[in-house]
């Protein structure tokens, strides 16, 4: 399957936005679960940035503003950053209690499906359980998982997000960063729970 679209719209966008892309992706590699709130607000802002940036070079290249680009892409990404910033954090519990409910509904439905002995209000419970257990023990799973986005972000940023060597590569060395770095008790100082 030929990936080369996903390369070109890594490198479709001005040099600065990559290079903002690439650090927050550094520090999410290595510090993501350690520094959790300011490195998920800093992804949704790369996430918001990067998709902000270009469908205003689209618009830009359409529209045949080349002139304006760095002004009309910056300002665009910039505005797409702060505002998905703002959601995250906003809807980040409810999230969390989501899916907590559908890995509970998944994990009773899977049970009932397999015992036929189980009631089927097991499903109702295990969603409920997950809703109010998951958001409790997510923060085990970080030094894990946030080294994925990083990796990502960083692989998007030098300009090879489909390269699954570099990819692997770095989520490797950031898993062992991250479980052998320096931990708190609290992962930020301003979390709010």
């Amino acid at each position: 399957m030929n990936t080369q679209w996903l390369t070109d719209a890594s490198t479709d966008v001005p040099m600065i936005l990559r290079v903002v892309v690439g650090l927050v992706g550094g520090l999410v590699l290595v510090a993501g679960a350690r520094w959790y709130r300011r490195t998920l607000s800093l992804t949704a802002f790369a996430v918001g940035a990067i998709g902000a940036g270009l469908a205003a070079n689209k618009v830009v290249t359409l529209l045949h503003l080349a002139e304006q680009q760095m002004m009309i892409v910056g300002l665009a990404s910039a505005i797409g950053g702060a505002t998905l910033a703002g959601m995250t954090k906003f809807a980040h519990k409810i999230a969390l209690a989501g899916l907590g409910a559908l890995l509970g509904l998944t994990v009773g439905g899977a049970v009932v499906a397999q015992l036929a002995a189980v009631p089927p209000v097991t499903i109702v419970l295990a969603t409920v359980l997950g809703a109010l257990v998951f958001p409790w023990i997510y923060d085990q799973l970080l030094k894990v998982l946030t080294p994925a986005v990083g990796a990502v972000l960083v692989a998007w940023a030098v300009g090879h997000p489909e390269h699954l060597g570099l990819l692997g590569g770095l989520w490797f060395v950031g898993v062992a960063l991250q479980i052998r770095g320096p931990s708190s008790s609290r992962r930020d100082d301003d979390e709010d729970g």
